[in-house]
């Protein structure tokens, strides 16, 4: 075995967290000012990227009749203590086989607690929730643009015709 000085291990180890914690900071400062912007929009209904943002190790069997647990973790915009924030939605997938046949998988996706602000979150969460961030908000654009069409022609369906002239 090497001998390793430990005192040599250091400075390079300090040089690389300080690059890591201006990263996150500047990281953390780029979800804050986004968020506030999406909040500002006052969109008022909750939305979650179907795509997950972390996608954890299965635990379980694989056999035909067991089922593996899968965690994973949805970016999404909601309303958490009474304010609108990106959060961060613990899931699972739940797979297996129905009634143990090997020609009828099944997938299975699951609320595995509650909801936590994406900015209370983990760095790991919070870094994957950045890389997220545009797709996500083009789903929020496009839900937005989605649910618009939806009200007006709603609110057109329950208007009164216009007299003619």
């Amino acid at each position: 075995m090497t001998d390793v000085n430990l005192e040599d291990i250091f400075p390079a180890l300090e040089a690389q967290a300080t690059r890591l914690n201006e990263a996150s900071a500047f990281a953390n400062k780029t979800l804050a000012e986004t968020e506030k912007r999406v909040v500002a929009l006052n969109i008022g209904f909750e939305i979650w990227l179907d795509e997950p943002i972390f996608v954890g190790e299965p635990v379980g069997g694989v056999g035909p009749f067991e089922t593996s647990t899968t965690p994973l973790k949805a970016l999404g915009l909601a309303r958490i203590d009474g304010k609108w924030v990106f959060a961060v939605k613990p899931m699972k997938y739940v797979d297996g086989f129905y009634d143990g046949d090997t020609g009828s998988p099944f997938r299975n996706q699951f609320v595995d607690g509650d909801a936590i602000p994406v900015l209370s979150a983990s760095r790991a969460m919070r870094i994957a929730a950045l890389q997220a961030l545009p797709k996500f908000l083009d789903k929020l654009r496009q839900e937005v643009a989605s649910t618009t069409i939806g009200i007006e022609n709603i609110v057109g369906r329950l208007s009164p015709e216009k007299p003619s002239q």
